[in-house]
């Protein structure tokens, strides 16, 4: 279930009611297996040797563990290393051949998911390389690091368009994608027996997160003695004798050297927490495949995208990566409240018929998850502040630090950020849960139900809080306002949304994908805007699996939330010369942003950083648009666009001040 689907469905509980596996993704290789130290696809790691395969593309894949099964006592814990391999051969050899089963989620055939390929053992990551005679010279690759969207409780590392062979090959890159626990599995924070008590980082000790079986709080300032003696005064010291140089990473897992949290309790951000670990992962081995563990770019698409997010405000994961691209990600929606986090953890374990952590424990992974989609259904029913289409999500805390949209750490403002959207971001949610209208129509009937709901009273169900009622009236949304696309050009056709077919829908998407994407996204990246911060918007795109049935998506070229992904990772001699072009395009900007931190390249230029000009203008790359008028352009077109005027002003006059962001009213 995607952001938007997630979203639709909750506008759907309005009125109909919606309906609502453990093995490990390996293979055993026979003890006769024939292996050579000299066979390029072994690869010696510390915690044994790996036996990969080999991909299209002359692409060497390698799907590896990269921390302990969250099995049995280990649900809802935070996550804990791996001290081997589990099930190698009598050679000790792990094979790392099989792709792994995705995480906890109901069944999806638009994402390849089914019942028999999910699994509470998904703690993998899939790392793609080129076969060593491709680089001869053994010189370290730069890594792209990719995790994948879903709405905090759906999708999974090889989820269509995520083969990386293709992207690996052509560039000389290593590409990996990863998984982590979804929905209650991966975000479960019960107010009943949560140890994370740290609201912000400056709140409570990063000690007591650490060392959560010692209930006294050591302030990391040192405005208070340490202990004197005893157990405690020894993980004091340890602490701060190993604090600088392990940069808090540690904090991760909620465990140190041995010491770990009482068993009945639970950290939180258990997701959140894998994909750190994921990193930390990466940046100790990836050098044995031959990648630069000091040239890691992190990528991720919508609630991917907010992960990313999360990593960039999160002291744990600062030292992990040092180049960030987000697509698509709602950035409307903030890290939530630990308050937030435990309505919703509280809800999740109400759907249950248990009151501990052992009971639940002994539950089977069906009937948690579904606990899990029963309280993603409920939605804001919760609570006004649990956002609809990411009612699972990170919430602030010594993990998470600050919130970037918030106040952008100096360590955020440090790294090479690329922050993108898609022209029609809201186009699934508005396709699939709307009728299409008729010309001047001021009302649209649900798809999935037969009643008729006025466009007031539909913005009121998008935005809650008298948001939706302040958008209705707003001049700036108004159906006589002008239809175009969404960068008014003189070549664009200006038409009346009252004027235009299908103009309510095409006036409610506009306004959705304003205000949950692309308003909050320009307004982050003005926030964080320093000397490599650049600005995006696609405009041409691969449709996804997801949105082949969406008539609005399929209609007027336009480009909707998951279309931008394929264009990453596909071949571009897979498809049509127009589309391939952008899809050169794309894949050679994120390889030079991959290697130096700046997406321009000789024949693809003209990408200049978004500047810090914030609330006035900001300069956007239109991906996948260029010129017509007879003058060859291999790049696509820069626009300036004023935030003060056009059909923009909505990102500088409303949002934000006028109309408050989720993350402004509930954090």
């Amino acid at each position: 279930m995607t952001l938007i689907s997630s979203w639709f469905c909750f506008l759907c509980t309005l009125f109909v009611c919606l309906p609502s596996c453990d093995a490990a993704p390996f293979s055993i290789l026979s003890s006769s297996s024939s292996l050579s130290a000299s066979d390029p696809l072994l690869v010696t790691l510390p915690l044994g040797e790996v036996l990969g395969t080999n991909s299209s593309y002359n692409v060497q894949r390698f799907t590896l563990p990269y921390a302990a099964p969250p099995v049995g006592v280990l649900r809802f814990a935070s996550t804990q290393p791996l001290s081997a391999f589990p099930n190698t051969t009598s050679g000790g050899v792990y094979d790392a051949t099989q792709l792994p089963n995705a995480c906890m989620q109901d069944p999806d055939s638009r994402y390849g998911i089914n019942q028999d390929s999910v699994s509470e053992d998904c703690l993998y990551l899939n790392i793609f390389r080129p076969a060593p005679k491709q680089n001869p010279d053994g010189a370290k690759m730069p890594v792209l690091v990719w995790i994948h969207g879903g709405s905090f409780i759906s999708g999974s590392s090889t989820a269509p368009g995520l083969d990386g062979s293709y992207l690996a090959s052509q560039n000389g890159i290593i590409v990996v994608t990863i998984q982590y626990r979804l929905g209650m599995f991966g975000w479960f924070t019960p107010s009943a027996f949560t140890d994370e008590v740290a609201v912000s980082p400056t709140r409570r000790s990063v000690e007591e997160i650490a060392f959560g079986r010692y209930k006294r709080v050591y302030p990391t300032q040192g405005s208070e003695k340490p202990p004197a003696e005893g157990a405690a005064k020894s993980v004091y010291n340890r602490f701060n004798r190993n604090r600088a140089s392990e940069k808090r990473t540690y904090n991760t897992i909620g465990s140190y050297s041995g010491f770990q949290k009482r068993a009945d309790t639970v950290q939180g951000n258990q997701g959140l927490a894998d994909v750190i670990y994921a990193l930390r992962f990466i940046t100790s081995h990836i050098s044995s495949f031959g990648g630069d563990n000091t040239s890691i770019t992190v990528a991720g698409q919508s609630s991917g995208a907010h992960m990313i997010r999360a990593l960039l405000s999160s002291p744990a994961a600062s030292p992990l990566f040092s180049k960030a691209i987000l697509h698509s990600d709602p950035a409307n929606y903030g890290t939530q409240l630990l308050n937030t986090s435990q309505l919703v953890s509280d809800y999740a374990l109400s759907q249950t018929s248990c009151s501990d952590l052992a009971c639940l424990r002994n539950m089977s992974a069906a009937e948690v998850l579904d606990a899990s989609y029963a309280t993603a259904n409920a939605g804001n029913s919760i609570d006004s502040s649990v956002a609809v289409s990411e009612v699972f999500r990170p919430f602030i805390g010594s993990l998470a630090g600050q919130p970037l949209e918030q106040n952008p750490s100096a360590e955020a403002k440090s790294k090479s950020i690329i922050f993108t959207n898609v022209e029609n971001e809201a186009g699934p949610v508005i396709g699939n849960m709307l009728d299409s209208t008729a010309t001047g129509a001021t009302s649209a009937e649900l798809t999935a139900y037969p009643v008729a709901l006025p466009r007031d009273q539909l913005l009121q169900q998008m935005f809650n809080d008298g948001r939706g009622q302040t958008i209705a009236s707003a001049a700036q949304y108004g159906m006589n306002t002008s239809n175009t696309s969404s960068y008014p050009t003189p070549q664009a056709k200006s038409q009346l949304f009252s004027k235009a077919t299908d103009g309510l829908r095409r006036n409610l998407e506009e306004i959705l994908t304003q205000g949950m994407f692309i308003c909050p996204n320009w307004h982050n990246a003005l926030r964080t805007g320093e000397s490599s911060v650049y600005v995006g918007l696609f405009e041409k795109g691969i449709q996804y699996p997801s949105n082949a049935g969406n008539t609005y998506c399929s209609s007027d070229n336009r480009v909707c939330h998951e279309d931008d992904i394929q264009l990453v990772f596909t071949d571009p001699s897979k498809v049509d010369d127009a589309t391939a072009r952008t899809v050169r395009e794309v894949q050679a900007r994120w390889v030079a942003f991959t290697r130096t931190g700046n997406p321009n390249t000789k024949l693809y230029g003209g990408w200049s950083s978004v500047g810090t000009s914030v609330g006035q203008v900001a300069k956007v790359m239109r991906l996948g648009f260029y010129r017509e008028d007879g003058v060859k352009q291999a790049a696509s077109l820069i626009d300036t666009v004023s935030l003060q005027a056009g059909q923009y002003a909505g990102c500088g006059q409303l949002w934000g001040g006028q109309i408050k962001y989720d993350w402004q009213l509930y954090g």
